[in-house]
């Protein structure tokens, strides 16, 4: 992966288990650990804090728009079938740019 691609998919990972009541059982937020190696281990990873940051965003008191939510779970789907980490990292950018409106 990129130096890009790395930072984005470290940044992603560290910010769905920093915070909330989430714990990293897999060590997926420690990345000289965890090096997403296959395209399937971070496919795992990145579906994975897609899904704690669509629960948190459900589950606030926000009022949250539901075609956002499910852009989201678009992204979280396309993460499932992705041909490489290439396309991962640009459906993390695009699930980032919903999540960040909130």
């Amino acid at each position: 992966m990129s130096i890009d691609q790395d930072l984005t998919y470290e940044l992603f990972i560290k910010n769905a288990f920093n915070k909330g009541k989430c714990s990293d059982f897999a060590a997926l937020v420690k990345t000289e650990e965890f090096e997403p190696g296959s395209l399937e281990e971070m496919k795992v990873a990145v579906a994975h804090a897609m899904t704690i940051f669509i629960n948190r965003l459900i589950n606030a008191s926000k009022i949250v728009n539901e075609n956002d939510i499910t852009a989201m779970e678009i992204c979280l789907n396309n993460v499932i079938t992705a041909p490489d980490k290439n396309t991962v990292s640009n459906l993390i950018k695009q699930f980032e740019a919903i999540w960040n409106t909130y």
